[in-house]
């Protein structure tokens, strides 16, 4: 597991797409938080706005990283190698996600200057502008580990991406009809599945642990999946 979260993260950067992911993952949070503490002034919705503008970056660009995870390999034919390699499926699949959190880690540490910067400007306090890049976060571990997932299953990295974008907008539009819904039953169950509604309520300053737990759970049944898909594959090769 070690040696492939080494080989993916190592192949990051030496590509310039990594790099282009980056700077615009970047130039996104910068503009958001200018757009909503600077030029429109700060209100009560402030943090919500940050935390879904960041949110968006995340589900338009991270499927950029995730997408060559498995169907890059296959691309480069090296898949083969990658699945006959002397480690389980589970662990291969965890390495990669290993190496997409580092890097999706890595991009939002800029984000993390933002406090400092707003709280000086008596807009918000730390603890709040803290639990929204922690909802930053959290969000993002899923989105990588749902893109590594859908990568697996992917012939190529350009099928990857827009499947990814695909299953995202889905959960998106799970949400936003959330409040057209005359069904209480089909209303619960849709909010109970909400992935981008789940990281809101760190905006509100309050740390739920069940919506942490949930988007960790996310994450973690996408490698489970991601792992049962590799091995069904290396049993077929």
């Amino acid at each position: 597991m070690i040696a492939i979260f080494k080989k993916d993260l190592r192949s990051y950067f030496r590509s310039m797409q990594t790099f282009i992911y980056l700077a615009l993952f970047s130039l996104f949070c910068g503009y958001y938080a200018c757009r909503q503490f600077f030029l429109n002034g700060a209100d009560g919705s402030a943090a919500s706005a940050l935390l879904n503008g960041i949110c968006a970056a995340e589900a338009l660009l991270l499927p950029l990283i995730t997408m060559r995870s498995f169907a890059g390999e296959r691309i480069l034919h090296t898949d083969y190698l990658v699945l006959t390699a002397p480690i389980g499926p589970l662990s291969l699949a965890f390495g990669k996600f290993l190496a997409c959190a580092a890097l999706f880690a890595l991009s939002l540490l800029p984000a993390f200057l933002l406090p400092f910067i707003i709280a000086c400007m008596g807009y918000l306090s730390f603890g709040e502008l803290f639990l929204v890049l922690l909802g930053c976060l959290l969000f993002g571990l899923a989105v990588a580990a749902l893109g590594i997932f859908v990568s697996s299953m992917s012939g190529g990295p350009i099928g990857a991406y827009f499947g990814t974008l695909g299953i995202l907008i889905v959960f998106w539009m799970a949400g936003n009809i959330l409040p057209n819904l005359g069904s209480s039953a089909l209303r619960a169950l849709l909010s109970a599945i909400a992935l981008f509604e789940a990281p809101e309520i760190f905006s509100y300053g309050i740390l739920r642990y069940s919506t942490a737990l949930y988007l960790l759970s996310f994450a973690a049944v996408c490698i489970l999946l991601c792992a049962k898909s590799l091995d069904l594959e290396r049993r077929t090769r």
